[in-house]
């Protein structure tokens, strides 16, 4: 049996992706977004830390491009990850960002 590197472990993390189930993680809600400004044509949007999808950035990334997330390209707000939604929506955002990441949803 051979000896792995630490940079092994870490890629086969990496290849399992989104996929990925992590303990720890809290129930993302509404109140965890940051409501910014609107886009040109004005729809609003709305940003989130990366932390809250999981621990890793490209990861979370991966998960937030599903439901149509992006990089928030700002100094603002770094490690960001903004959604263009509506107010009304945010809660349905954040049921399918619980269901995505795996944390049992509180009924």
């Amino acid at each position: 049996m051979g000896i792995l590197c630490p940079w092994a472990c870490a890629f086969r993390v990496r290849l399992a992706g989104a996929n990925l189930r992590l303990k720890g993680l809290k129930m993302i809600q509404p109140s965890d977004f940051t409501k910014i400004k609107h886009d040109v044509n004005g729809n609003p949007r709305h940003v989130c830390h990366f932390l809250h999808f999981s621990r890793n950035y490209a990861d979370a990334l991966a998960i937030a491009k599903k439901l149509g997330g992006k990089k928030f390209h700002n100094k603002q707000y770094g490690g960001g990850i903004v959604f263009q939604e509506y107010t009304g929506c945010l809660d349905n955002l954040c049921e399918r960002l619980n269901a995505l990441v795996g944390v049992e949803v509180a009924a």
